[in-house]
């Protein structure tokens, strides 16, 4: 009887320090992406050298496409990947595959017409020189948090 009580108390405090250890990460997750997204709004704001009401209208902006673009990103990986990984393509069913597919298809006119839409709101609120300067920012900034994870993995 002493065993058994043993056994189920060491089960349980396993399963507790698994829990919490699976809830920090996701938390620290959670922080990071907030810490790299302030800095990502940061790093556009000082750059485009935005006033204080284009810099609001476009924080909110950004913020409201980086979430839609997050869904859709997440949805490709669920409903494309996530499929794919589940089995061998070639155990799929013809349908399965033309599903898979047409969801692919479906995801990218998404992102697509999101970006068009976000661009064209863009445009509403900064000049048509500072969407530019926008766009090379972004592709910079990306550039420039890819060279900064390579340096990390190489140390």
């Amino acid at each position: 009887m002493k065993t058994l009580k043993l056994i189920i108390l060491s089960l349980l405090v396993s399963f507790i320090s698994f829990q919490t250890n699976a809830q920090t990460k996701t938390k620290k997750n959670r922080g990071k992406k907030a810490e790299i997204f302030a800095y990502k709004m940061g790093f556009f704001k000082e750059n485009l050298n935005l006033s204080e009401r284009e810099s609001n209208d476009f924080e909110k902006l950004y913020t409201t496409y980086a979430e839609n673009n997050r869904k859709i990103k997440t949805a490709y990986r669920k409903e494309v990947f996530g499929r794919i990984k589940k089995k061998e393509i070639a155990t799929l069913s013809e349908r399965e595959q033309m599903d898979i597919i047409e969801k692919k298809q479906r995801l990218d006119e998404e992102k697509f017409n999101l970006k068009k839409q976000f661009t064209k709101d863009l445009l509403q609120i900064l000049p048509a020189e500072k969407v530019l300067k926008y766009f090379q920012l972004e592709r910079q900034f990306n550039k420039k948090m890819i060279k900064k994870l390579r340096s990390r993995t190489t140390k």
